[in-house]
């Protein structure tokens, strides 16, 4: 699941995290699952506050891992954010066509998960100034977020935003 930082005290939750692994890898045997859980929700934080090039490094270690355990949506999501604020918009379309593969066959066509990666492609195809594929993903994920949500989802505002951008 996705991990909520938004208590603030992100130095506290860096570090809790960090001992969290020490202590699982020093374990015998050492708690695989633990390590992997802990390293990926450090790579979440590290993206939330803006420390790409560390978020990236731990998100590329454990992907073959998220692949191996057939989740890997969380890391292909982090990995292709970083791409896309660093403009490398190739290598993130990669990473967010693998997480709408794996989104649409774990939760289908109907879900928020699926809208949100498919926003997160409408925003590479517009950077890309590719507009047809981006309105066309932008008015799947805004129509999605409709009917789970009703007309007045918040989650609707990104959708919709990335549509007027593509109109």
């Amino acid at each position: 699941g996705n991990m909520n930082f938004h208590a603030g005290n992100h130095q506290v939750a860096e570090a809790s995290l960090r001992e969290g692994i020490r202590l699982a890898a020093s374990a015998r045997p050492p708690d695989e699952n633990l390590i992997f859980l802990g390293k990926e929700f450090l790579g979440q934080l590290l993206h939330y506050l803006g420390r790409y090039d560390e978020c990236e490094t731990l998100m590329l270690e454990i992907l073959p891992e998220a692949r191996r355990r057939g989740d890997p949506m969380l890391v292909l999501f982090a990995l292709a954010e970083v791409a896309f604020g660093r403009g490398q918009y190739h290598i993130a379309e990669r990473y967010f066509r693998e997480a709408y593969k794996q989104t649409l066959e774990e939760h289908g066509p109907e879900h928020s998960i699926t809208a949100e990666v498919e926003i997160g492609m409408s925003r590479v195809y517009a950077a890309q100034l590719r507009w047809g594929e981006a309105g066309k993903l932008a008015a799947r994920a805004e129509a999605t977020l409709r009917r789970i949500g009703g007309d007045n989802s918040p989650q609707r505002a990104t959708a919709l935003m990335m549509l007027a951008s593509a109109a």
